[in-house]
């Protein structure tokens, strides 16, 4: 059984694109709010991380600047609220 996950995985990671490790630092409060996020997602921190990366990258892109992405409004989804 152990040898058939293994060989799954590998053959998994051979399909998907190489990926590299990048580090940057954030405040403390970021980062905490980023890991409950993460968790409320049931993401990890690095997978979120890589998430919202590729997200505003391709919208940097055909904007060309980033003094015109930060200047453009996020829209938000307003998510239907739990019954208490």
């Amino acid at each position: 059984m152990r040898a058939a996950i293994v060989r799954t995985t590998r053959a998994y990671r051979s399909k998907r694109s190489p990926k590299a490790q990048v580090s940057f630092r954030v405040r403390q409060a970021l980062r905490e709010e980023l890991a409950a996020f993460a968790a409320q997602e049931k993401r990890t921190l690095g997978n979120l991380g890589e998430l919202i990366l590729e997200w505003r990258f391709e919208q940097l892109k055909p904007v060309g600047s980033k003094n015109r992405v930060l200047k453009s409004k996020v829209h938000t989804i307003q998510r239907a609220q739990k019954p208490a």
